[in-house]
């Protein structure tokens, strides 16, 4: 080989040996990363509610003796026509609603009358028998056993006309029980009996209800009841009566939740004197909490577990370092969960920059790479 070949190779491995002894660097690409801001919420806001009407009272008419129906109220339509009475229908206190066929019970307060006029005249002989004994056992012509027999048939015959008045009395009761009367002023909710129906004592025959004041009736949860009071006012609207407001009071308050909703059962009372407020329509009213104050709220996905230790959590906030986002882990107290976000008692100021999508996959102290969210 000649001298040039040997100070060209040389020349070559000289220039080939650095570029072969420097290492290549690997960079781990930037975790992108999506951001909120810590927003300001404000507690105490009012919360609408859907309710019903109920009428503040109810009540079950029902027969006291059986026997088939032959009469029942009439009123009067729009045009003046006669009419039985029907579901909606206005009814007054103490009104005639239906009638048992009295026949049966008229035969038998006639047989009662005349068990009582026999009794009666039984109690008269026995009372003249008694008198004349009574006079022949003074003049010592009538022994003491008939004297007592004297006064045991008429002690009997008193017994006798006793038990056949109150025959007469129960008979006669049972004869003004063949007609059903309202107990209230109100209106017919149900009526459950026809003419020619065959009814027994007890049986439901109309359900009435009194509606010169009616109730409203809703359900709230746990964090809400705990702010009501019986007598507390409260505005109510009607979708049936729009440009209307009513103010009632409440006056009851569940003390146990419903067992399948798990919400509290509450009673608004409103009066109803003009009547316009109907059983069924569908009533509308915000609740509101105590005074509000405003909180921090984060998003659930920004919340992570840090590894300091269990029962503890923190969230990614997000640090401008020389021109470039970087991560860094917060410590903080949580507050209750408000739907998607949560509340922030320590930790956190309103319009912090907190990581979201990307919170679980970043360190402390690590470039991120923020993303549309």
């Amino acid at each position: 080989m000649t001298a040039r070949s040997l100070l060209g190779a040389a020349t070559l491995a000289a220039v080939a040996l650095p570029a072969c002894s420097t290492p290549q660097v690997y960079e781990k690409p930037l975790t992108p990363v999506t951001v909120s801001r810590v927003e300001a919420f404000t507690t105490g806001t009012a919360v609408r509610y859907s309710a019903t009407v109920k009428p503040a009272l109810e009540v079950g008419v029902a027969f006291k003796v059986g026997g088939y129906i032959d009469e029942l109220l009439s009123v009067r339509d729009d045009r003046g026509r006669e009419r039985t009475v029907q579901e909606g229908d206005r009814v007054t206190k103490a009104a005639a609603l239906a009638r048992v066929r009295p026949s049966d019970y008229q035969q038998r307060v006639a047989e009662a009358r005349s068990g009582l006029a026999e009794a009666t005249a039984m109690h008269e002989s026995a009372r003249l028998d008694f008198e004349r004994a009574s006079r022949l056992y003074e003049r010592h012509s009538l022994t003491k056993p008939e004297h007592d027999g004297a006064r045991a048939r008429i002690d009997g015959a008193t017994a006798k006309v006793e038990g056949a008045r109150a025959a007469l009395t129960e008979t006669q009761n049972l004869l003004d029980d063949v007609v059903l009367r309202s107990p209230i002023d109100g209106i017919v909710l149900k009526r459950s009996i026809e003419l020619g129906t065959l009814v027994g004592p007890g049986q439901p025959a109309f359900l009435l209800a009194d509606t010169s004041s009616v109730k409203v009736s809703f359900g709230v949860p746990d964090v809400v009841v705990k702010s009501l009071k019986i007598g507390r006012s409260q505005q109510i609207t009607f979708d049936a009566l729009k440009d209307q407001q009513f103010e009632g009071r409440i006056t009851s308050i569940a003390p146990a939740p419903d067992p399948v909703s798990r919400v509290y059962g509450i009673e608004v009372t409103i009066s109803n004197a003009k009547r316009l407020i109907a059983v069924g329509f569908i009533a509308e009213l915000q609740l509101a909490d105590a005074p509000g104050h405003s909180v921090a709220t984060v998003p659930l996905e920004a919340v992570v577990k840090p590894p300091s230790g269990p029962g503890e959590y923190a969230v990614y906030v997000l640090d401008d370092q020389n021109g470039r986002p970087v991560a860094r882990l917060r410590p903080v107290k949580l507050g209750e969960a408000l739907g998607r976000v949560i509340v922030v008692a320590e930790g956190l100021t309103v319009g912090q920059r907190v990581i979201v999508r990307g919170a679980t996959l970043v360190t402390d102290g690590e470039s991120v790479r923020v993303i549309p969210s």
